[in-house]
C-alpha cells in the first residue's frame, strides 16, 4: 500500500453529517477508545489553546473539559450538524470552527496543542493535514491523537475479497507508516503504539449498521462507484469469518495512539 491514502472529502463531511443525528447511539468503539486516552499521560500535557480536530458530538471534547489546564479549548469538525450535537452536549465555553483538518483556519505558530481522537483518518491527504498542524503550533507544541490502523476490519476485508475485487473496505496506515510521515516532517520525540480491539456483533448486518451509523461506510477515493447488489451483500456475509464456537461475528479494529512535538 502506498505512504499516501486518499479520501473523497465530500463523501467524508456528508457521510458524518448524515450520522450526526444518530451517531452516539452507534459510537461503542469511540467511547472505549476515548475512556482510554483519558487514561494515558499525554492527555495531560495539553495545555494552553488546544484544539479539537474532528470534536464529532463533542464526547471526548467535554473530557478535555473536566481535565482543564487549558487557556482556550476549540472544538472543529468538517461537518456543521456535528458542532450543533457538540454545542448542544458542552455546558462550558467552547469556540466551535467548521473546519478542513488540512488547511486549519488559524494563524501560524497560534496553537499550544492539537488533539484529534479517531478522526485524521479520514483525512484526503494526511501528510498535508501534520504539515499543517506543524504550522499552527507554536514550537514545542503538543500534538496527541488516534486513529484507525491499518488491520481494522481485517474480517470484513477479507469477505469482500471472495465476492470481487472492488473497494468495499477503507485502507488506513500501518503505525510504521504514520512514524515515518511523522519523522519525515521533522516532528520531534515521536511515539506510535498500537492496539488490536475485537468487539462482537451480532451479525455481520449488525456490524454494516454500526459503521454507517458512526460514519465509516468506504469513502476512499478507489471506492466501487456502482450500487452493491443485495446477492453481493450476501455473498459478503457468507464469507465473513466467523468463529464456529459462538454466536455472531467479531470485526477487528487496530487503534494507534501517536504523540508528537513541533518543530519549527
Amino acid at each position: 500500500m502506498s505512504n499516501v491514502i486518499d479520501r473523497d472529502k465530500y463523501k467524508v463531511r456528508q457521510a458524518f453529517a448524515q450520522a450526526s443525528v444518530g451517531y452516539d447511539d452507534f459510537a461503542h468503539l469511540q467511547r472505549t477508545v476515548a475512556n482510554g486516552v483519558l487514561k494515558k499521560n499525554a492527555i495531560t500535557s495539553l495545555h494552553g489553546n488546544v484544539l479539537d480536530i474532528g470534536c464529532g458530538t463533542g464526547f471526548l471534547t467535554q473530557q478535555l473539559q473536566n481535565i482543564g489546564g487549558y487557556q482556550q479549548l476549540m472544538a472543529l469538525d468538517i461537518a456543521v450538524p456535528m458542532l450543533q450535537k457538540a454545542r448542544q452536549r458542552l455546558n462550558k465555553p467552547v469556540s466551535y470552527v467548521c473546519g478542513d483538518a488540512e488547511h486549519l483556519p488559524f494563524q501560524s505558530a497560534s496553537l499550544d496543542s492539537i488533539f484529534s481522537g479517531l478522526a485524521l483518518q479520514w483525512c484526503q491527504h494526511l501528510p498535508t493535514a501534520l504539515q499543517d498542524f506543524r504550522r499552527a503550533l507554536k514550537p514545542g507544541g503538543r500534538l496527541v491523537f488516534t486513529t484507525f490502523g491499518a488491520e481494522t476490519l481485517r474480517e470484513l476485508k477479507q469477505a469482500w475479497r471472495g465476492v470481487d475485487q472492488c473497494r468495499h473496505v477503507n485502507d488506513f496506515y500501518t503505525p510504521q507508516q504514520l512514524q515515518r510521515l511523522l519523522l519525515n516532517d521533522h516532528w520531534r520525540t515521536v511515539a506510535v503504539d498500537s492496539q488490536l480491539f475485537r468487539p462482537h456483533y451480532a451479525s455481520v448486518m449488525t456490524l454494516m449498521r454500526e459503521l454507517k451509523g458512526i460514519g465509516a461506510q468506504s469513502v476512499s477515493s478507489g471506492r466501487k462507484q456502482a450500487l452493491t447488489t443485495k446477492t453481493d451483500m450476501q455473498a459478503m456475509m457468507n464469507a465473513y469469518p466467523r468463529d464456529a464456537s459462538m454466536d455472531g461475528v467479531f470485526a477487528s479494529f487496530e487503534i494507534i495512539w501517536v504523540t508528537a512535538e513541533a518543530h519549527q
